[in-house]
């Protein structure tokens, strides 16, 4: 099985397998740099796996002390729960940046393989 000719800093040979038709990895392949460039600068704003916790977790403290407040008759019930409405909109927007940022990087994993194999993929299989 062939594999890729690039030579690593400290002298050993890439143990990948080429591209179809080519003797680098995507990895390594020069014609693929700026692609790869491209693709870790949108990666870099994607923010995160810790990110989203840390906004669920001020979700959780806030509601639990708009709870107390309500609790202890501080808060008006029905501002209470428009508040909460609110922050589970917000949950859901969460939500929906995430599986967003999770397809981005699918077909961008798609797409290396297609490019690696000669794989195509269609959503229709």
């Amino acid at each position: 099985m062939a594999v890729c000719s690039y030579i690593k800093p400290d002298g050993q040979r890439c143990k990948a397998q080429p591209m179809r038709g080519e003797n680098f990895c995507y990895a390594h392949n020069p014609a693929y740099r700026e692609r790869r460039l491209a693709a870790s600068r949108r990666g870099g704003k994607l923010g995160g796996r810790g990110r989203p916790r840390r906004e669920i977790q001020g979700v959780k403290e806030r509601l639990l002390r708009l709870a107390d407040l309500v609790e202890r008759g501080v808060f008006d019930p029905r501002d209470a729960n428009t508040i909460a409405q609110l922050m589970n909109v917000f949950l859901r927007a969460l939500e929906t940046e995430r599986r967003l940022e999770e397809l981005a990087a699918l077909e961008q994993r798609v797409a290396a393989l297609e490019e690696q194999g000669g794989y195509t993929w269609t959503a229709n299989r």
